[in-house]
């Protein structure tokens, strides 16, 4: 488990697009990555920072370094997911269209991940991971029903941490890593012209800035006008994650580890290391841009 980074200039850049181009809510989309492994999602990350099965254990627990050779671990997950939006009810913004669906906002994604844990000493070991931690893309048509919520949400980012481990004695290991985090983001979503000139002629009438008639001709003469919102943003944070291990019987082994968020206890039967139980860093059921049927398929190579 690793460090949650502290909100930043994206937090501030996503406030400040809802504060402009805002016409309603949203749901938002949850990004996080389970896809941080290739061991660990062949086996739906069962005994999760307990099992330290190959060097991949750099990002789950540093201390099961301990357990392993001079190491590489590498994989590329491609994800697949069909996003679509399904109508029910939606009300046309003001003095617009109603618009369509938007299509299949799914679309092709490549994440990769690469783990390396070598030996320093007969008790010291070091490792490096590179992973992504979150991500993917929703991309909806340019004529969207919620163009004014979102047409395109695209994130990036890149962990890179290095990682120190230390074996105690045969039952006991520590281990403890620094977290690098780069961030990108791109966000885009229409924005209601037609609907500002509608109201800003509802203020000066009501003002008697101008006479009350001509606000049907100005709302008839503007309808049907928009145009884009794009918001780029990028920043980088730091982290850290620490773990124990401990081998506490024969049959089993036991971790604690702790980011500077909060703490976590597992175990898994190291006889049967694909079997148990932890508490695992990502739910791999994602949340996907508004309301609709989401289905996703993925190949790890």
């Amino acid at each position: 488990m690793n460090t949650p980074f502290r909100h930043s200039r994206i937090a501030i850049a996503v406030a400040g697009c809802a504060l402009a181009f805002a016409a309603g809510q949203a749901q938002g989309a949850a990004f996080a990555l389970a896809e941080t492994s290739g061991s660990g999602l062949g086996n739906a990350f069962a005994g999760g920072a307990a099992a330290a099965e190959d060097a991949s254990t750099v990002w789950a627990n540093p201390a099961g370094m301990v357990r392993l050779p001079m190491q590489v671990a590498a994989a590329l997950h491609i994800v697949t997911p069909s996003i679509k939006f399904n109508n029910d009810g939606s009300v046309a913004a003001l003095n617009q269209p109603l618009g369509d669906d938007g299509g299949d906002a799914g679309t092709h994604n490549y994440v990769p991940n690469m783990y390396f844990s070598t030996p320093i000493t007969k008790d010291l070991f070091f490792g490096l991971g590179v992973n992504a931690p979150f991500g993917l893309v929703t991309w909806y048509g340019s004529g969207f029903i919620g163009r004014y919520q979102g047409i395109k949400s695209d994130l990036k980012t890149v962990n890179v941490e290095p990682a120190l481990a230390w074996k105690i004695d045969d039952a006991w290991s520590v281990g403890f890593g620094i977290n690098w985090q780069r961030i990108e983001a791109t966000l885009t979503q229409s924005t209601n012209y037609s609907a500002a000139m509608a109201q800003g002629a509802q203020a000066a009438a009501a003002a008697g800035a101008i006479p009350a008639a001509l606000v049907p001709q100005i709302v008839g003469a503007t309808a049907g006008l928009d145009g884009s919102g794009k918001i780029d943003g990028e920043d980088s944070a730091w982290g850290w994650n620490i773990g124990v291990l401990w081998n506490c019987s024969i049959a089993h082994r036991c971790c604690w580890m702790r980011t500077n968020a909060w703490p976590s206890i597992c175990w898994t039967p190291s006889s049967m290391s694909n079997v148990g139980s932890s508490l695992r860093r990502a739910n791999a059921t994602r949340k996907f841009l508004n309301s609709g049927q989401t289905t996703a398929r993925q190949a790890a190579v």
